[in-house]
């Protein structure tokens, strides 16, 4: 007998590393008590296919009793499991070998369990959700008295019951929700200085990617980090090398009262020469990217006085960027470790390099009432130039997104959107590292008098 169920489990947007947005992993935990093998079903062909997916040196293995394996597949693929005949009687428990279908469905993370009668379970969100309901009733059920009679005052009774159980059920998921992102903060803040350290760490793989056109030319937007509240996206290649040297010939001394910031001035892109003319391009391209990605956002106008803030690190920090192969290797580093001098390579097995990072916490020292005056909604960042040491990445260890640095690469972080009039950040992407040998140029968009709500309320600044 072949039985047909859909596979299903948590819906939600995830970073996987494969492109294809109907591809998705399903998990079959064999229960059963007997071996079980499975077929990829090919139903585009008459008579059907069969295809093994336990396969090991061209033998098929079939996945073991209390093992659990995974596969990758696309939604509607078919995958039929086979209850396998023993090695000694040569049959199965009953005359003909049981089986089953499974289809996958549109969910994420996918889980068929197999029972010992060789039926099957599906494990999603909604099996969850009936399993816990049924139980929460039979709990209060059964503490009901049998002295009462009448419908109604039972009625009351079990809701009034199913009420206090649902209520205690949010509140100590909750807890455990809170308990579980602590603990996550906590492993991200403590792993930042070793992934700043790491020059074979490669940028984080997008979630989604959209198509953006900019004067016929196109460019891909790729997604990092998506949330209703916050989102991080990169564009390769946004600007030229003559954009960029353009940015580096009008970059000099801002007059912030301190003396030692560096940035590009806005006025700049007023003067009517080739290279301001790139500049204010640049206003335009930032412009119709957040217009393009964000269209709910009002309209953003040009009246901020920096361009773009200009942040280097100036030290030069150098980290190996290979293993020692050899012992003589290992000595010579180990000799220079102890005379305090650079590795050459890293010892294998060894502590990992660890670095300090230009830690920045937006709106970190503003008031209250400063903040009800304006607020940031994003940064822009544009990288120029690779470093001459490597490492030179931006971190969000909350949000576990890392870009790499590449010239004419624009990162885009949206600590928040307009039509949010929450004072608060939701934690993910207000704060992050500029790893050693960063440079990067960046822009603020900040929305004035955001607790208007009225018609006059001023526009952000671009």
């Amino acid at each position: 007998m072949v039985a047909f169920v859909d596979a299903g489990a948590m819906i939600g947007l995830q970073r996987n590393d494969k492109q294809n947005v109907l591809s998705r992993s399903i998990v079959f935990e064999n229960l059963s008590g007997r071996k079980v093998d499975m077929f990829w079903v090919n139903t585009f062909v008459k008579p059907e296919q069969f295809v093994p997916q336990f396969v090991e040196d061209g033998v098929s293995i079939g996945c073991p009793y209390g093992a659990d394996k995974s596969l990758s597949s696309y939604v509607g693929h078919q995958f039929e499991v086979r209850e396998i005949a023993s090695k000694k009687t040569g049959s199965c428990v009953y005359d003909e070998c049981r089986k089953f279908r499974v289809k996958v469905s549109d969910r994420n993370d996918q889980r068929i369990i197999i029972h010992k009668d060789f039926t099957y379970t599906v494990r999603d969100d909604k099996e969850r959700a009936f399993t816990k309901a049924d139980d929460m009733f039979t709990k209060c059920k059964d503490k009901m008295t049998n002295k009462i009679n009448h419908p109604l005052d039972s009625i009351k009774l079990i809701t009034e019951c199913m009420e206090e159980e649902i209520n205690g059920k949010v509140n100590f998921d909750r807890e455990e929700r809170a308990f579980h992102s602590m603990i996550q903060r906590d492993m991200a803040t403590e792993l930042i200085p070793f992934t700043c350290g790491d020059v074979n760490k490669t940028q984080s793989f997008e979630i989604k990617n959209n198509t953006w056109s900019y004067e016929n030319q196109e460019h891909i937007l790729k997604t990092l980090h998506k949330l209703p509240t916050s989102e991080i996206f990169i564009v390769e290649d946004f600007v030229s090398t003559e954009t960029c040297n353009a940015l580096k010939k009008y970059r000099h001394i801002l007059d912030d009262g301190d003396g030692d910031a560096m940035g590009v001035p806005s006025d700049v892109t007023t003067e009517g020469t080739k290279d301001a003319d790139l500049l204010m391009d640049i206003f335009y391209k930032m412009y119709d990217i957040l217009m393009h990605r964000f269209e709910d956002w009002k309209e953003l106008d040009f009246n901020d006085d920096v361009l773009f803030e200009y942040i280097k690190d100036m030290v030069g920090l150098k980290t190996p960027s290979h293993l020692c192969t050899t012992q003589e290797e290992v000595d010579e580093v180990v000799a220079a470790m102890e005379d305090g001098l650079p590795k050459k390579c890293h010892i294998p097995g060894g502590v990992p390099e660890a670095v300090p990072t230009k830690h920045v916490v937006v709106e970190e020292g503003l008031s209250e009432e400063e903040k009800k005056e304006k607020r940031q909604l994003a940064q822009l960042f544009l990288f120029c130039d690779e470093p001459t040491e490597q490492l030179g990445g931006l971190h969000f260890p909350y949000a576990a997104v890392h870009v790499t640095p590449k010239p004419g690469k624009l990162v885009v972080a949206v600590h928040r959107h307009p039509n949010d009039r929450s004072v608060e950040f939701d934690g993910y992407v207000n704060e992050y590292h500029l790893c050693p040998n960063h440079e990067v140029y960046i822009h603020t968009i900040i929305d004035h008098d955001p607790g208007n709500d009225g018609e006059e309320m001023d526009e952000g600044e671009l």
